[in-house]
């Protein structure tokens, strides 16, 4: 018998998923590609740029500097 702890163990949901996914004949363990690139919202070049924009409308909101920049927000 092997003793495997709870954080090494999945969660039923994930088996559950898992199960659905292989009876719909989905076998890879790939992930499947995005349908979007996410943009590394980080440069300084980008910092820079939102920063004035912040500057010149501070009452910008954030989806608003996310749409401007083509950036990427949950």
């Amino acid at each position: 018998m092997l003793n495997v702890s709870v954080e090494d163990s999945l969660s039923n949901g994930t088996i559950k998923i898992w199960i659905s996914e292989f009876n719909h004949e989905k076998t890879s363990l790939e992930d499947d590609p995005c349908s979007f690139a996410l943009k590394n919202a980080t440069t300084k070049e980008i910092i820079k740029k939102v920063h004035e924009m912040v500057m010149n409308d501070k009452k910008l909101l954030v989806k608003e500097i996310a749409e401007k920049m083509e950036i990427f927000v949950e």
